[in-house]
């Protein structure tokens, strides 16, 4: 090999909020097919720089293309010149157009009326719905919408709600979209308008330091309005809290009418659509986890299941605090146990509830699922003392607890601010166990102060 070879420029990623702008603008759906064929189907695909410069990331430089023809775009032949830069703006502004239309024309989209072979026959008439709830259901990962309703209320929102929106917000306005149950029509449009109400305050979110993956809503002091904020912020949860109510309420009715609904296969699907799309739009946006037996009961796991996924929330919500949001729990340098409470709060995918009174005094959270119980005591490392304190205090919520068999796990969480890491010193490890009366309870140590980088020498 002769010369020298010139170095890849290094591709510059799209802003989070510009590729949320391409894909709600688009409707997920190719301009090019559009333009062409009048092809208004929701497609896979990519976000596509015009003028091929992948520096210049400014909105009306990008247009979501179907995989085809995103490839066809990007090469360059000799013996065709391919579609213009002015070719596909003029596709891409005629689609946006017609998606914000039907958006304005509510739901459905089109008065699409019944197939007319389908006739009175109820059989015929539950199969086709059946077939709609399989790719409604495809567009939507169940566990992350556990995840919303929990971390919703401290005001957070991940990534992959929104991915899934499109995919279902598509789909329900498109032409070709109906049900013939009219129960279930009502209740799909009334989750439908919820989810996108709770979507509507995007103003007031800001995503978290060194992630694309997690927003949050901006801190009240820094809106400049307090009133103005608070509003937002009611409005905002009286949305999740209507999301939450009809999302309950058709999976109850699914449940009922259409048990032979695969949800394991329906849920594998929107997973491996979501970690598919995030690899190819943001290569560092976090890859959902598959939870297994979420069809037993919709969200009703065996036990080994939810102790299996208990451990791994823990590992998860450590990794997440020591890498982002270690920070937060401190106030004029000192970390707070509350901040460091709420944290782990928000992070449980099952709802929590803090300061539970129980039989043996009060706990810090205790997580109720159908098969039982899971129990959390959070400490700040202030020495041996006080980590012994927290293990008498266990000691008291198991025997108030255990009588009814219902007490599945018990965690000790300490979060640990010393520069030397000696809560971790103490126990030999940030991952142990300690035996207090019956119970195995698991001890994990949350270092707030992550090692600084070493400095080699020259």
């Amino acid at each position: 090999m002769t010369g020298e070879s010139k170095p890849m420029s290094k591709r510059k990623k799209i802003p989070e909020s510009t590729v949320s702008e391409v894909l709600f603008l688009s409707g997920r759906r190719c301009c090019i097919c559009f333009g062409l064929d009048q092809d208004y189907s929701v497609k896979a695909g990519q976000i596509a720089h015009l003028d091929r410069n992948n520096q210049n990331s400014k909105p009306d430089n990008l247009a979501f293309l179907c995989l085809p023809h995103h490839d066809e775009y990007d090469t360059r032949t000799s013996q065709s010149k391919g579609w213009t830069l002015s070719e596909v703006k003029h596709y891409r502004d005629l689609l946006y157009s017609a998606v914000k239309e039907r958006r304005r024309e509510g739901w459905p989209a089109s008065k699409t009326e019944p197939s007319p072979d389908s006739g009175d026959d109820p059989g015929l008439r539950h199969s086709r719905d059946l077939a709609t709830l399989r790719k409604m259901f495809e567009n939507i990962y169940l566990p992350t919408f556990e995840y919303f309703f929990s971390t919703a209320r401290t005001g957070h929102i991940r990534y992959d709600l929104l991915f899934y929106w499109e995919g279902f917000d598509s789909l329900l306005l498109s032409s070709d979209f109906h049900i013939y149950n009219r129960i279930l029509a009502k209740k799909a449009s009334d989750f439908h308008k919820a989810w996108r109400s709770s979507l509507s305050f995007g103003d007031y979110f800001i995503s978290l330091p060194d992630s694309n993956s997690i927003f949050r809503l901006i801190p009240p002091e820094k809106s400049g309005d307090w009133e103005t904020w608070n509003q937002h912020y009611l409005g905002f949860q009286a949305a999740v809290d209507s999301t939450e109510r009809s999302f309950r309420d058709l999976i109850k009715f699914v449940k009922v009418n259409f048990a032979e609904l695969d949800v394991d296969q329906t849920n594998q699907v929107a997973i491996s659509s979501y970690n598919s799309a995030a690899n190819i739009v943001q290569p560092d946006l976090v890859q959902l986890t598959s939870i297994d037996n979420y069809k037993d009961g919709w969200g009703e796991e065996s036990k080994p299941t939810l102790l299996k996924n208990a451990q791994s929330e823990m590992r998860e919500f450590k990794s997440l605090v020591e890498r982002q949001t270690h920070k937060d729990i401190f106030v004029n340098g000192k970390p707070q146990e509350n901040i460091a409470r709420a944290l782990l709060q928000t992070f449980l995918i099952r709802r929590s509830y803090r300061e539970v009174e129980v039989r043996g005094g009060r706990s810090d959270l205790l997580v109720f699922v159908k098969q039982g119980r899971f129990l959390y005591e959070t400490k700040i490392w202030h020495g041996f003392k006080y980590y012994q304190q927290g293990l008498r205090e266990i000691e008291e919520y198991i025997i108030g607890e255990n009588d009814d068999q219902k007490l599945l796990k018990v965690f000790y969480i300490i979060f640990d601010s010393t520069k030397s890491r000696r809560a971790g010193a103490h126990r030999g490890g940030d991952f142990t166990i300690e035996v207090v009366g019956d119970r195995n309870v698991e001890v994990v140590i949350v270092n707030l102060l992550p090692p600084q980088p070493s400095i080699k020498s020259p």
